[in-house]
Parts: C-alpha cells; structure tokens; sequence
C-alpha cells in the first residue's frame, strides 16, 4: 500500500511475499515531479490494500544488496530510485495539470563527455546526478536517453567498464585480486568477484590463470 509516514498501519497477508516497508523523503518527490512532471505540486494517492510488484521487486532488490555483504554503489542505488520515483508518478501522481515530460521525443547524443568522465572515474564514486550534470540533462531525462542511445542503463555501463578494466589488470598486472578489486571502484574482492563472474561466467582468479 501507498500511505503517509506519519501513521500506522497493519498489513494483511501478503501469502509468501516477505513484508518490506519503503519510506521516500518528502522533498524528493517533490524534486521527482518537479523534473519529470515539470509541476511543482503534486501529490501522491492513498492506496489501501494494493499491492504493487515493482515497488516490491525494487525493495526486495535493495534489500538483498545490502544482506549481501558488499553493499551496491550509490549509481545502483539512484537506478533504483530514481525507478521507483518515475514508476509512482507515473502510477499515484494526483495533479491534473502535470505534464509527462518523458513521452517528448528523444533527443539524440552521442555521451562522449560522460563516457570519458567514466572511464576517468572508474576507481572512485560514480554518482547519476554527476553524469547528469556532464550531460546537461535531468537525471531521469538523462537515464531514459542514455539507456536508448547506449543500450544499457548507466549503472550497468559501469559496471561493465569496470570489469573491462579488472580484466586488464588481470591479464598484465601483479595486483591482487583485492587490490584490482579497490582500483576498479568496487567495494572489495567478493563485489568485483560477483559482478565478473555475472559478466564472464569465471571468477577473477579462474581468469587470471588462464590468462597467463
């Protein structure tokens, strides 16, 4: 259900769906709607006893990013939000003069700009309102046009990137696992190794020895 935070309430039985609960800031649905409905009062409906699958996969996809002990990076955590942000005003949104913004035409652009920013910022933090800003668009603008034009969401891109740069290393350096691992930008060498083997279908260091 969709229901203010400043109440209480009892959830009915969800069978053998695990009951999560996902609480959204205020000011960013306001900063949401404002980007993407280009109106600055907007308010999400009241629902009682429905039951949504894709704000529940988005939570349960969180969740187990954090149960997993090499916690997602913040690009993958603004991927998802900024999913469920768009998908509840597309849904819940309550204001007749809103504006959908994302049904305007593409525009095209090749990311050159965001591209190399990305490959310059492999080792370190890559945040969506960044690459954004290097694009010159609004977050979810930027999401829907770079998805269209790369093929693949941003988060993704990274991370393929990342484990092209872990395979290089691999092959031509003496770092460890653990060290490519930190230089590449992920949280450790468990993170790298999931996300290679996700890619590659082999570990790092299955990898490595054939590399060599």
């Amino acid at each position: 259900m969709l229901a203010p935070a400043d109440g209480f309430y009892q959830m009915a039985n969800l069978g053998e769906m695990e009951p999560i609960s996902i609480s959204i800031d205020r000011d960013f649905v306001a900063r949401t709607a404002h980007e993407f409905l280009d109106s600055d009062q907007v308010e999400l409906m009241l629902t009682m006893g429905a039951s949504d699958l894709l704000i529940y996969g988005i939570g349960m996809s969180l969740k187990a990013e954090l149960e997993s002990g090499t916690p997602a990076s913040g690009l993958y955590i603004d991927s998802l939000t900024n999913t469920l942000a768009i998908h509840l005003l597309r849904r819940y949104a309550l204001h007749k003069d809103a504006q959908m913004l994302p049904g305007e035409p593409l525009l095209k652009h090749d990311f050159a700009q965001v591209i190399d920013y990305i490959e310059a910022s492999l080792g370190q933090t890559i945040e969506l309102d960044e690459l954004a800003k290097v694009a010159g668009m609004s977050r979810f603008y930027f999401c829907r046009v770079f998805k269209e034009m790369v093929g693949t969401t941003p988060h993704q891109f990274v991370i393929q990137r990342r484990v092209e740069r872990a395979k290089s290393l691999l092959k031509k350096s003496i770092l460890s696992i653990a060290e490519i691992a930190i230089v590449c930008g992920f949280a450790n060498q468990d993170h790298l190794t999931r996300y290679f083997k996700r890619l590659m279908n082999v570990t790092p260091g299955v990898f490595r020895r054939r590399s060599q």
